[in-house]
């Protein structure tokens, strides 16, 4: 990018990338005016000096009492209504979060043209390994992935940042409303935790998705997701890791299915008839 570009080259001598850096290491961002006439609230004359060997003049036309304009500079648009970019300028789609069972089978619904989706676990996952795992994701282009965890203020920071995320204490929650037989023992986090990724895979099952299921403890440096084709197996652990697939086919879901029935303690994998790599 060209911000990186400013600090590899200007170093300390600018501060505009430093400021932004600063703002995509917190989380925060920038507010862009769109202002006709090419039109500005702060204006840079563009003065000989360290960006620019003679002087260039303003960059913009400064906006004061008696300038044109098509906007009431008064009347702002809640943030929701704007548009949101990541540090790429990518369009981010704000607010993406699953509470319930419902609003995780839409956000699956949008993730269906992947044909997969990643599931991501952040239980027990320092912030820092998470992001190092989302820049990777960013670098290859990956984003058909959800991330769950227990509700904690750093699941919901990641979903303002544009990340679907799945709030996994109302899911359990509405397991033992809906089906309190099955709560039975699961008192633990990480029971709780067995339960979510039981459930959330079978949904990614029943929408017609393929899953992967990963904890964010590792440093993807290719894309396997989608380079790894299998031809014949249902279900894929890979030897050493921390990572499973599972095939979206018929045999798979009743399995699945069966599975939390029986009280959903991911006893799928003793039971599961198909072949398994």
């Amino acid at each position: 990018m060209v911000t990186t570009n400013w600090y590899k080259k200007k170093g300390e001598r600018i501060w505009t990338p430093w400021f932004i850096k600063f703002l995509r290491s917190f989380g925060c961002f920038n507010l862009y005016t769109n202002i006709s006439l090419e039109s500005a609230l702060s204006v840079s004359h563009r003065d000989a000096g360290v960006n620019y060997g003679r002087s260039a003049g303003p960059d913009s036309n400064l906006i004061n009492g008696s300038s044109p304009l098509d906007i009431n500079l008064w009347e702002m648009k809640p943030l929701k209504d704007l548009k949101w970019f990541d540090f790429c300028f990518g369009e981010v789609v704000m607010g993406r979060v699953a509470k319930n069972f419902n609003e995780l089978g839409s956000l699956l619904l949008s993730l269906q043209k992947q044909g997969t989706v990643i599931v991501v676990d952040l239980y027990r996952i320092s912030k820092a390994n998470a992001m190092n795992l989302l820049s990777h994701f960013e670098r290859l282009n990956i984003r058909n992935y959800i991330l769950f965890g227990d509700g904690l203020g750093f699941l919901y920071d990641l979903a303002n940042r544009g990340h679907p995320v799945v709030d996994s204490e109302p899911l359990v929650l509405e397991i033992r409303a809906v089906d309190p037989m099955k709560m039975q023992g699961v008192n633990s986090d990480f029971m709780k935790e067995i339960l979510i990724k039981n459930h959330v895979i079978n949904k990614c099952l029943e929408s017609g998705l393929g899953a992967w299921l990963i904890t964010a403890n590792m440093v993807p440096i290719e894309n396997l997701f989608s380079n790894m084709t299998y031809q014949r197996e249902d279900m894929v652990l890979v030897r050493d890791t921390e990572l499973l697939f599972f095939r979206n086919l018929e045999t798979m879901v009743k399995a699945w299915s069966s599975s939390e029935r029986d009280g959903g303690d991911g006893s799928v994998f003793g039971q599961y008839g198909g072949t398994c790599w």
